[in-house]
């Protein structure tokens, strides 16, 4: 059976302003593990996801993430800290404050491309 064991899967994600992403991820606490120039794989917690130069508005638009973490009040605090409109404009987007859905803790934020990311409290 271990010939069928999966050991990671990570998605590849749109970037319209690629460093501006790259330092959006970077604040927000991911690593940069892979530098293929046009592809960033970004890692935190043995988590991970390929950001891309590229950018089709549709797709980045339709494309969400989730990030479950331990301590969703502590991610929120992190994310206001990073004083979004300060240094992302109105690119960086908290659509909701940390609040409880269908017995889950979650919040909702975009990033500089319009990728919609949920976070969850718990796994």
């Amino acid at each position: 059976m271990d010939d069928y064991k999966v050991n990671n899967i990570t998605a590849f994600i749109p970037s319209r302003h690629f460093h501006l992403s790259c330092r959006f991820y970077e604040a927000l606490g991911f690593v940069k593990t892979v530098n293929l120039g046009n592809a960033i794989r970004y890692e935190i917690n043995q988590s991970s996801f390929w950001l891309q130069d590229y950018y089709v508005k549709e797709w980045a638009e339709n494309c969400m993430l989730c990030l479950y973490v331990n301590d969703i009040y502590c991610w929120h605090k992190r994310i206001e800290n990073l004083c979004l409109k300060g240094g992302y404009g109105e690119l960086v987007k908290v659509f909701s404050e940390p609040h409880e859905d269908n017995g889950s803790l979650i919040m909702n934020m975009a990033d500089p491309s319009g990728v919609l990311w949920h976070l969850y409290q718990g796994q």
